[in-house]
């Protein structure tokens, strides 16, 4: 059974759940939605990367107390979640 919202239709009958298993239910889509958007940012830094290194540039990551860039790349370079 399907339900519809607005203009929405779900192929879950969300009229019979409960409201902490609908709310179980958004937290894992959250979660979900997160991780696509990580992916997303990780795609678009590798083009962005490979774009600098096709014109001759380097993206680093320079620490203030350091003299030393960190050139960053697709094994160093990760997307964190803020807390």
């Amino acid at each position: 059974m399907s339900t519809r919202v607005g203009p929405y239709i779900f192929d879950i009958d969300l009229k019979d759940m409960s409201v902490e298993k609908l709310q179980f239910l958004k937290s894992g889509c959250d979660c979900f939605i997160k991780q696509k958007h990580a992916e997303q940012i990780e795609r678009e830094f590798t083009e962005l990367n490979l774009r600098a290194h096709a014109w001759g540039f380097d993206l680093v990551c320079q620490e203030s107390d350091s003299d030393s860039p960190q050139v960053l790349n697709v094994y160093n370079f990760k997307v964190k979640e803020r807390e």
